[in-house]
Parts: structure tokens; C-alpha cells; sequence
């Protein structure tokens, strides 16, 4: 597929919110989605292991998933802040919507799906080379989040005589995503997917979409569904392959994130988010994680938890919240490429 050579951005800046604004780029506000089809097209995604531009991929759809905004959180833009993308911020502020499903068309992404529940939007492309579903949280998830303790959602998980023991996962996370397999799922159908299509999958998200995805990523790159540790008669269309996230705090125990695939987590180093639920309720970190300081990207190894003195005082100055916006994380993992 050519890549047009003109820019190409979806802004949320203009009056009449078309969704689309050409020239010298203004802002790390607006989402520069053309960049994708350079990276999709050079990528050998069917190759294990973390990519850096599998990673900038991954985020410009994250981000995408902010620019889908539905009626009830426009409706109800009391708390709009909850929801960390200032592009989104501005628009519900604004009462502005954009014509989705036109502004992917019109970037050449012609096969995609979008489901919408209470408390997760999932948008599903499929291009020549791979197919990306990239998860975000609604406002209802992050008042839920908000507002009720870090409980946890048990598993059991046996297969034929082998019992593996309890698991653990954040239980809002757990019933946010858990509501969203089976209506992608039947989405992922209708991309026509046959018995022998090897076309990779990847899930990805930013904030509590990247929990969300991190949990996908547990339940479908499995082998086979596990009855008794994910309940529910669901028909998984396909394999996930690899998931990426950006700022997620932890959604699971250490079984959790040793027992099962984990995400390539992307962080930046200020971010307050990926230090919560706290570890002494039983959470942990994945381990694939990398730490962004604005200058390199850092592989990091057993990422220690914030004392609480310092977590507090991140959390009052503002910056633990400042550093999470999915447009400095986009920006961060571009400068890194």
C-alpha cells in the first residue's frame, strides 16, 4: 500500500472537528496516525520479541482509542479529567465528536471494528501484515477504579488432572475486559480469518486499557481456553501473539505475571500509575518492562516500588499524574525510535 508523502493528522483542535488538519505539526496533541503504515509495512510482525516500532505502532493505536468517544461520556463531562489524553479532555469539554468510522477510511485502514461497553472501547484493525485490537478504559472504569478498593478476582486453574493453583487479578480489570470477549471476538470473524491465516495479533493499550489488554493477552494467547479458570462459553477467534502497554498499573499477583504471557510495558519514569494498586495488597509488576526518561528507553529488571513519601508527593505536586498523558508516551517512545 503507497504511502501518501503529505501529513496527515487527526486533531481535535479545529471548530469543526472533521478530524483531519495537513502541515507542519503544532503539537504533540494531535495524533499523527500516518506514521503507522511506514512501520506496519516494514515490520516483520510474525518475529518474537520487543520492537521499538512495534512499540510506536502499538501506541498511536492506544491512542486512537481516545478519539472514539461515546455519547454518555460526552453527556457527562463532569470528570473528564479522569481520562489521561488531553485531545479526548478537550473534545468532551467541548461537546465535539469525530466521524470515526470516515477518518479511518479515509487513512486507508478500511477493515475495522469498534466495540463499545460500560467500561472498555475496543478498536480491532486488520492490515496486510497483522491485526491490532487496542483497548481503553471509560470514564465508568475509572470512577469504578476510583471508588472501590483494589479487590482481586480468583482463579483456579486445572487442566485435565494438573491443578496450578490460585491466580489473581484485579477484579474490576478482570469483569471490565471479561465483558468484551465474546462481542470481538465475533468481530475478529469477520475479518475472515481462515484455519490457516497466520496473520499476527497484537492487544495493546495505555493507563487502565493496558491492564485490560495485559488481561487479553493472558486469556487468548493460550493454547486452549482454560473452562475452569476463564468460566463462559466463549469461541476465541484467534491466538493473540504479543501485547504492548503504556502506563498500565498492575492487574495482577506474582503468579499472575509469571503463570501466564505478560506485556512489554512501557513506563515513564514520573508516572504514578504503574505504582499502584500497591504491592502490599498482593500485586505485582510484569516483567518485561521498559522505563522512558524523555532522552533513552531503559530495559528494566525487578522496577522497585516508590516509598510512600515519595509516591505522595508525586501524587500532590501533580507530576505522577502529569507524566501519564498517552501524548507524552507517544512522543517519548517516537523520540526513542
Amino acid at each position: 500500500m503507497a504511502i501518501e508523502s503529505r501529513i496527515f493528522y487527526i486533531s481535535l483542535r479545529r471548530s469543526d472537528f472533521v478530524g483531519a488538519v495537513f502541515g507542519e505539526k503544532k503539537m504533540a496533541q494531535e495524533l499523527p496516525l500516518h506514521e503507522a503504515w511506514q512501520h506496519i509495512n516494514s515490520i516483520d510482525w510474525r518475529e518474537s520479541g520487543f520492537n521499538i516500532k512495534k512499540a510506536y505502532v502499538c501506541a498511536l493505536f492506544s491512542e486512537l482509542t481516545y478519539y472514539r468517544i461515546p455519547d454518555f461520556e460526552l453527556r457527562e463531562a463532569d470528570r473528564v479529567n479522569v481520562i489521561p489524553c488531553l485531545a479526548y479532555q478537550r473534545a468532551v469539554r467541548e461537546g465535539r465528536s469525530l466521524d470515526f468510522d470516515q477518518t479511518m477510511r479515509s487513512l486507508d485502514f478500511g477493515q475495522f471494528f469498534v466495540v463499545i461497553r460500560r467500561y472498555a472501547i475496543v478498536v480491532g484493525v486488520r492490515t496486510p501484515n497483522m491485526i491490532i485490537i487496542a483497548i481503553r478504559g471509560t470514564k465508568y472504569l475509572y470512577d469504578w477504579v476510583v471508588n472501590l478498593h483494589a479487590s482481586k478476582h480468583i482463579i483456579r486453574e486445572r487442566h485435565h488432572f494438573e491443578d496450578f493453583g490460585e491466580v489473581g487479578f484485579h477484579s474490576g480489570f478482570f469483569r471490565a475486559i471479561f465483558g468484551c470477549f465474546e462481542p470481538v471476538s465475533r468481530e475478529i470473524k469477520k475479518f475472515n480469518l481462515g484455519d490457516q491465516d497466520a496473520t499476527p495479533i497484537y492487544v495493546t493499550g495505555h493507563s487502565l486499557g493496558g491492564a485490560l489488554a495485559a488481561i487479553m493477552h493472558v486469556v487468548w494467547s493460550r493454547e486452549y481456553p482454560k473452562v475452569h479458570a476463564f468460566p463462559g462459553n466463549i469461541s476465541y477467534a484467534a491466538k493473540t501473539d504479543a501485547s504492548y502497554t503504556f502506563g498500565m498499573p498492575r492487574y495482577g499477583d506474582m503468579r499472575a505475571v509469571t503463570q501466564y504471557a505478560t506485556p512489554y510495558h512501557l513506563y515513564n519514569e514520573l508516572d504514578i500509575v504503574p505504582t499502584v494498586p500497591p504491592k502490599w495488597l498482593g500485586f505485582e509488576n510484569c516483567f518485561s518492562e521498559f522505563k522512558l526518561d524523555g532522552t533513552s528507553l531503559e530495559n528494566v529488571q525487578g522496577r522497585e516500588s516508590l516509598r510512600f513519601a515519595s509516591w505522595l508527593t508525586r501524587l500532590m505536586t501533580g507530576k505522577g499524574i502529569a507524566n501519564h498523558a498517552m501524548e507524552i508516551y507517544r512522543e517519548r517512545i517516537r523520540e526513542a525510535l
